[in-house]
């Protein structure tokens, strides 16, 4: 079920770049959108269209895993803008995955209320 909803709301908030996301509804849209978008849609395109309009067709398709990971910062209370230490090579990717790892903010924070319902209590 978990599943199921992880995928719902992958492709339902792919252009949300306001709102927050907790880390098990991160890693499960992750695990569902980045094989869909990189295994199934990128190769087929990669295949039918032209490189120039490809490349611009792949940066698009990858708008809803940019999201996911922009609401994430988010729920850390930290800028969606920090997604960007990504193209930094090795550095910038392992500080991202540690950010994805770690507890939200409890809470509400600057970009809207906590995504972990009231009644789950976590050890700090």
């Amino acid at each position: 079920m978990k599943i199921i909803e992880s995928g719902k709301y992958f492709f339902t908030k792919a252009f949300d770049f306001k709102s927050r996301v907790s880390r098990s509804e991160y890693w499960w849209g992750y695990l569902i959108g980045f094989p869909i978008v990189f295994f199934a849609l990128f190769p087929i395109l990669v295949a039918i269209l032209p490189q120039q309009i490809g490349t611009l067709v792949s940066w698009l398709i990858s708008i809803p895993l940019i999201s996911l990971m922009v609401r994430r910062l988010h729920d850390l209370n930290k800028s969606g803008w920090r997604v960007v230490l990504g193209v930094i090579p090795i550095i910038g990717n392992i500080i991202i995955l540690i950010w994805m790892c770690r507890r939200g903010t409890p809470g509400s924070n600057s970009y809207g209320e906590d995504t972990l319902p009231p009644n789950i209590k976590l050890n700090p």
